[in-house]
């Protein structure tokens, strides 16, 4: 399986999907013009990485922004991990947090509190 690797922009965040160490990053901002559209191509990703995963995968969050479109994408796919973590699969779920940025952080609490997987808040200086 390909890995996928978008360059982070003004408004979208990087996207560094690694298919063979099963570590996903996403990191930046995000607030893309189109966030469904934006997105799109990270769910069917992960609905084939998720085909094609045998061992354990985690995902590290770090956004600094994010806008409503993208908190819906975001939830999109928490809920497709939760889908496969009901399934057998082992995924881990690291979002950071500046102490700073009280909206990321209570956005990853609300998520937390709403999931049944493996959530991590971690604070980051």
């Amino acid at each position: 399986m390909i890995s996928l690797f978008r360059e982070a922009t003004k408004s979208s965040p990087e996207i560094d999907f690694n298919a063979d160490t099963g570590l996903l990053k996403l990191s930046g901002q995000s607030y893309p013009e189109n966030a469904f559209k934006f997105y799109e191509e990270v769910f069917e990703w992960l609905n084939d990485y998720f085909e094609f995963v045998d061992g354990n995968t985690v995902m590290d969050i770090n956004l600094v922004y994010i806008n409503t479109s993208s908190t819906k994408c975001i939830m999109d796919i928490m809920y497709k991990v939760e889908e496969v973590v009901k399934s057998g699969k082992i995924v881990a779920i690291n979002w950071y947090y500046n102490n700073r940025n009280r909206n990321i952080y209570e956005c990853g609490e609300e998520l937390k509190e709403d999931m049944d997987i493996n959530f991590n808040l971690i604070k980051v200086e």
